[in-house]
């Protein structure tokens, strides 16, 4: 199991110079706004670990994989377990360094910054949830065309729903759902895991 997420980790780390230069390029376009920074990091974290399935189904990591005891759910975990830690690490460097901008421009809304940032990182892991089960089942490759059918209609539900819902209703909402976004998070994150499990236990090489 360490060894999967050793490979995913050193993967990712090769792609980390164009991801930092994209942050360079992001900070000079939002350095008087924090906050905006919060988005980076699911992007950041989206990319990379994308990068890791397409690795594999390169060089035919699964067929490898497949041959060591419990290589199927190890490839799965480590899935998981590679994006929680590289999420963690995304989100924590760039929570940082928005503190530091914000207290260099006297703007510092802490608590403002901190559910902005739980609520983009609770927004990345629900749609990777969404995400793996479907390149377990198909790949990358052709999971490219469903994972951008996935991400437009979530931004299209939800530009809907501020369309078409007042301000005030939306900020009641937002506030309820603060407190059941944890669950709705975890329950999802739970339930792709076990999907992804049996999927990759009926896939055939």
């Amino acid at each position: 199991m360490k060894g999967f997420i050793v490979k995913d980790l050193l993967i990712v780390k090769e792609n980390l110079k164009a991801s930092l230069i994209i942050l360079g390029v992001y900070l000079l376009l939002f350095i008087g706004n924090p906050s905006n920074l919060s988005f980076l990091p699911p992007f950041m974290s989206f990319y990379l670990m994308l990068s890791t399935f397409s690795y594999d189904e390169l060089n035919k990591w699964e067929s490898y994989a497949f041959s060591f005891p419990s290589g199927r759910r190890n490839i799965v975990l480590s899935k998981y377990i590679s994006t929680f830690i590289l999420t963690l690490i995304s989100y924590a460097l760039i929570f940082v360094l928005s503190i530091g901008i914000s207290l260099y421009l006297h703007n510092l809304n802490f608590g403002e910054m901190f559910i902005t940032f739980l609520a983009n990182m609770a927004s990345i892991i629900f749609l990777l949830s969404i995400i793996y089960p479907i390149i377990f089942k198909f790949g990358i490759e052709k999971a490219r065309l469903a994972i951008f059918y996935v991400v437009v209609g979530i931004v299209l539900l939800f530009t809907l729903v501020g369309n078409f819902i007042s301000t005030n209703i939306l900020n009641s909402i937002f506030k309820v759902f603060i407190y059941i976004m944890p669950f709705i998070v975890l329950g999802t994150l739970i339930l792709s895991y076990l999907l992804s499990i049996k999927i990759m236990a009926k896939k055939e090489l």
